[in-house]
């Protein structure tokens, strides 16, 4: 034990290399975003769809996606 002290006690840093994020992160483009937004807002996927002027299918597909990444 006093050896492992002594070599551990030295150690100032230690370099792991670089940091990865620990959910590999897949961008979502900016429709998805917009898509994403409007359904928080909390409109239906028609109202969603109409404020950005596409049928609820394209929302619906939009956020298919964004579920998918």
């Amino acid at each position: 034990r006093p050896a492992a002290r002594k070599l551990v006690g030295g150690v100032t840093a230690v370099d792991y290399g670089p940091r990865r994020p620990a959910v590999p992160v897949y961008p979502i483009s900016r429709r998805q975003r917009e898509a994403l937004l409007w359904i928080a807002r909390g409109p239906t996927l028609a109202g969603a769809g109409r404020e950005m002027g596409v049928t609820d299918n394209g929302v619906n597909g939009l956020l298919r996606l964004v579920y998918r990444k």
